[in-house]
């Protein structure tokens, strides 16, 4: 285990809905881990950084105000603030992350369901409610209004932002803990003490880690999946309708090309949009 007084710092990459709140809050908690976690480079914090230097003191000073007793302070960022920022300042994205703190030490959260995910997203923009607490009143969701369209978007999104942190650790090499949605929802204490132990942090033996946040997917969630996974098989089948048409295999994909070709227009864009 570490120095008592030797300084860590922990950035928990990434992206919306994966239970980084729930991860933060644990890890908060343990009065061993940072006194707050939070979205480091969300808008309403690093809107106005206009140069590296701005950013590297802006980050700096976050670090350090947050750090607890024994040295140890860790923000969070999600990818598409890793990239807003970048074009903010004109930089690469490579660049932005080395503005963090020296010898950052990296926990990559993922959530391996990205329609859940993105179901997750959907709901709390409709909501506004990005966290419940125990105590917290059930929200009221009209199912009758459902934008699918918005939650294939949220997919899309919430695939991109995935696979730029796993190209950003493979490009570079970096030792990071892997953290999986899914077990850190089956086993909160688990998880958070094998993050004390990758971060090295010292802690007693009957260390007891809560939270008060719970879980949120309900049975509209899962009404909402089963519905955006139907839809989906809808649109795959008009996805491969182009495909044959494009090789004229059999009549009826001749006929359509030759006589509605205002038709054959709008499935190839949907071909295009659902890739």
């Amino acid at each position: 285990m570490k120095d008592s007084y030797q300084t860590t710092n922990y950035l928990v990459c990434t992206s919306e809905r994966s239970g980084s709140g729930l991860l933060c809050n644990l890890l908060k908690n343990t009065g061993l881990a940072g006194t707050t976690i939070s979205e480091i480079l969300h808008q309403d914090h690093s809107g106005t950084i206009s140069s590296v230097e701005e950013l590297r003191g802006y980050l700096a000073q976050s670090y350090e105000m947050s750090r607890t007793a024994n040295g140890v302070s860790g923000c969070k960022v999600h990818w598409l603030h890793i990239e807003r920022i970048s074009k903010q300042i004109n930089i690469s994205t490579d660049e932005v992350i080395s503005c963090f703190p020296k010898d950052i030490q990296y926990i990559y959260l993922k959530r391996n369901d990205p329609i859940k995910q993105a179901i997750s997203l959907y709901i709390a923009q409709r909501t506004g409610q990005w966290k419940k607490e125990v105590s917290d009143a059930k929200e009221v969701f009209d199912m009758t209004k459902i934008d699918f369209l918005q939650i294939h978007l949220n997919v899309k999104l919430l695939c991109e932002e995935n696979n730029g942190w796993s190209n950003f650790f493979s490009k570079n090499k970096l030792v990071h803990q892997r953290v999986d949605y899914e077990n850190l929802i089956n086993d909160h204490q688990g998880i958070a003490l094998g993050l004390l132990n990758f971060l090295k942090i010292n802690y007693p033996a009957n260390i007891n880690i809560h939270t008060t946040l719970v879980k949120q997917a309900d049975e509209t969630s899962i009404l909402i999946e089963s519905r955006y996974r139907q839809m989906s098989k809808i649109y795959l089948s008009l996805c491969l309708i182009p495909f044959f048409i494009d090789r004229k295999v059999g009549f009826w994909g001749i006929e359509i090309k030759k006589n509605w070709p205002n038709l054959y227009i709008i499935l190839r864009k949907i071909k295009t949009f659902f890739k």
